[in-house]
């Protein structure tokens, strides 16, 4: 059976890209549909006192407060799950990160032992891509399986 990992965010991009999975690939393929919210960072002064969170500074000097990530790793899956029944996906498995998407949709892609990645090309332009790169276009480069961008 073929194993499948669609990448959703809450645009129409991901709705077609996961419609497109389907027929393509049929119902019988096991769908898995991330979503990937932003890790969510203080910056932690020491000089200011206590953190109003406990966490760990990281060498950066952010540090992160798990418990709001874990809320955003919640609503992700809330997210991944509700694209994919936008998109008609039959039983999706809805998996929520935080985090950098590209390293996240890697990731999971090797823990669930995918065969095909799926994820909406973006529609930016150059200048767009030059200041914040491209997600789909990294998620080509470093994925270790197959990759379908859908416009």
């Amino acid at each position: 059976m073929t194993r499948v990992l669609i990448a959703v965010d809450s645009t129409d991009t991901s709705v077609r890209a996961a419609e497109a999975a389907v027929r393509l690939l049929g119902r019988d393929a096991e769908y898995l549909a991330i979503n990937v919210a932003p890790a969510v960072t203080s910056i932690a002064w020491a000089a200011v006192g206590p953190y109003p969170f406990v966490a760990e500074p990281s060498p950066s000097g952010l540090a992160y407060d798990e418990a709001e990530n874990r809320r955003m790793t919640q609503r992700a899956e809330v997210v991944a799950d509700r694209v994919a029944g936008q998109a008609g996906v039959p039983n999706p498995v809805a998996v929520g990160d935080v985090g950098d998407p590209v390293e996240s949709i890697r990731r999971a892609a090797q823990e669930h032992h995918v065969d095909l990645i799926v994820l909406g090309a973006e529609h930016r332009g150059f200048w767009g891509r030059l200041v914040d790169g491209s997600v789909p276009n990294d998620v080509v480069r470093r994925a270790e399986v197959p990759v379908l961008l859908v416009p």
